[in-house]
């Protein structure tokens, strides 16, 4: 996706808007930390659902066989 191509390229620097926009940075989680996120990510996000290759019912292990594929980002203020 763009956004990550530019997340990338700006160092993690990113901002978020909330009303005001404030500076975040943006830190990639290893692939290896992924699963359970996007496991729990799909759960509650049901737009998300259609992205991911995988039942919101499965097992954190099934999560794990796509995880490199989909990048993750924690939220650093």
């Amino acid at each position: 996706s763009e956004w990550v191509q530019n997340v990338r390229a700006a160092g993690g620097q990113a901002a978020i808007k909330r009303g005001r926009s404030h500076p975040v940075r943006l830190t990639e989680l290893p692939a290896e930390a992924r699963a359970p996120i996007l496991k729990a990510w799909c759960q509650v996000a049901t737009s998300g659902r259609e992205h991911l290759p995988v039942s919101p019912q499965a097992p954190v292990a099934d999560f794990e066989t796509i995880a490199a594929d989909y990048p993750v980002f924690r939220i650093d203020e």
